[in-house]
């Protein structure tokens, strides 16, 4: 088995009252067996900083999907990441390393 990983963010909460600034960083750890394509993932919640001066403050406009990705990679610890990696492995492992039940591979969409 071999697995793919990705880091998803999927929302940005913000501070109620202070749309500028990012409460908590909303996401995933997706993990795909690249021989079944199986895949599982793992939820996270980061909150950030919000009080008082915040070191290199940025507005929610200017925001970039590089800055928030790095925000994750400083705020998941390796601990953090290899405990969802394994999650990830032995519930792609539990799966039994068979395809998904009626799916088919590299299939085109239609459009």
């Amino acid at each position: 088995m071999s697995i793919d990983y990705k880091t998803v963010v999927t929302k940005l909460d913000v501070v109620q009252g202070n749309t500028e600034v990012v409460a908590e960083v909303v996401g995933y750890l997706h993990g795909r067996d690249s021989v079944t394509d199986n895949s599982y993932t793992c939820a996270f919640v980061i909150p950030l900083e919000t009080e008082g001066e915040i070191p290199g403050f940025i507005p929610y406009e200017t925001l970039t999907s590089e800055v928030v990705n790095e925000w994750v990679n400083n705020a998941l610890s390796l601990e953090q990441v290899n405990k969802m990696k394994k999650t990830i492995s032995d519930k792609l492992g539990e799966m039994g390393g068979k395809p998904k039940i009626g799916t088919t591979n590299n299939r085109p969409l239609p459009w």
